[in-house]
């Protein structure tokens, strides 16, 4: 079986990049040919042979994936979102004039529907189109599966809820390698320390979590790692936040390796967005037995301990909590499957069933 992957590989650094690059990693495990079209355009020296880049304007991207599919002829292209905004309406040449014979289309932000009842009408007519027009589409939620199947309309049979943790079991974070002297040292010399991880937005509550550490005992640092877009203002403040706070630490665009192993360092991960979709940092530090505190803006994994979304006291509450129950950085046990072998299941039923009309599928 032969699959192509649209979307991004790292860098950029995220978690749907990182998503990408590990489920390609695990269908070649199993025996399947994929490759990835980047979007993105932004290439390391080591990129692995099966990345094609795709730079360019908008245009010159969409035509250069749909060669690519004429030219690679894949069983299935599986479509990444993250916010889906510009992939609607410009999606629909590549959703239906590809040569793949199959179309998988994952959905993997916390932000679609919120951003889709304040589109216009056109643009939420292409997203029911061009969704519709897939074979099978993967929600990483229940709440983007409950906009699929009630305001999109996506028939039930297609829609699939998986979580989008694949674990890289190629990997070992046992030991402790080092990061880098600023976080070694950092890490060192506090007996407990926090990671937040997001972009340089508001939705990622870096704020919420730098009011929190303020009030916690002397003992507690926070290592604050930064990727992806921005919103320069809060970017400023933020930074400036930080570098006043004797125990907080910014680290910035880290490669999912050294990420993990930041992740298997410090004592507990704190995610304190104000909408998420699946979070695949909540299950990769549940992985790996580390103590989780979220936001309840989304459902989240039921080991997880909850706070008040926006509620920076309650964030407090629960921290201090957890260094009062593990005050030294005590595990949990590990509670996350790897989802890869949901996502290569789906792909054998696409592909045992016949071609859809997608041409035909229009919805409206």
């Amino acid at each position: 079986m032969h699959v192509i992957q649209v979307g991004g590989y790292p860098p950029p650094y995220g978690g749907v990049t990182n998503h990408i690059m590990l489920l390609t990693r695990f269908c070649h495990r199993a025996g399947m040919h994929c490759h990835i079209l980047d979007q993105f355009g932004e290439r390391a020296s080591d990129v692995p042979g099966y990345v094609y880049t795709c730079d360019g304007w908008r245009g010159r991207k969409l035509v250069t994936m749909l060669l690519r599919t004429w030219e690679l002829r894949p069983d299935i292209m599986h479509v990444h979102l993250a916010h889906g905004g510009s992939f609607f309406p410009w999606g629909w040449p590549l959703v239906h004039l590809t040569a793949a014979t199959h179309t998988v289309i994952t959905l993997h932000s916390g932000f679609l529907p919120s951003a889709y009842r304040t589109w216009p009408g056109h643009r939420r007519m292409a997203a029911k189109s061009i969704l519709s027009a897939s074979d099978r589409l993967i929600c990483v939620s229940s709440e983007i599966e409950e906009l699929a199947l009630g305001e999109l309309r996506i028939p039930k049979w297609k829609v699939r809820v998986i979580p989008a943790f694949i674990a890289d079991t190629d990997a070992k974070y046992d030991s402790y390698a080092g990061i880098s002297c600023n976080a070694d040292a950092f890490c060192q010399r506090f007996p407990f320390v926090f990671l937040v991880s997001g972009s340089f937005t508001q939705v990622y509550g870096f704020h919420l979590a730098l009011s929190a550490l303020a009030t916690l005992p002397e003992v507690c640092g926070a290592v604050f790692v930064a990727y992806g877009p921005s919103d320069p203002e809060y970017e400023a403040s933020v930074r400036e936040a930080i570098k006043l706070q004797p125990r907080a630490l910014l680290l910035e665009n880290l490669q999912h390796a050294t990420f993990m192993q930041l992740m298997n360092t410090v004592s507990a991960y704190v995610r304190p967005t104000s909408a998420d979709g699946d979070s695949v940092a909540v299950r990769e530090a549940l992985s790996l037995g580390q103590p989780v505190i979220a936001s309840n803006c989304v459902k989240r994994p039921q080991s997880c301990a909850l706070f008040y979304d926006g509620n920076w006291q309650s964030l407090a509450t629960q921290m201090n909590e957890i260094v009062r129950a593990r005050p030294g950085g005590q595990r949990c046990p590990p509670s996350q499957k790897c989802y890869g072998q949901e996502v290569l299941d789906l792909y054998r039923e696409v592909r045992s069933t016949g071609r859809l009309a997608r041409r035909r599928h229009i919805v409206v």
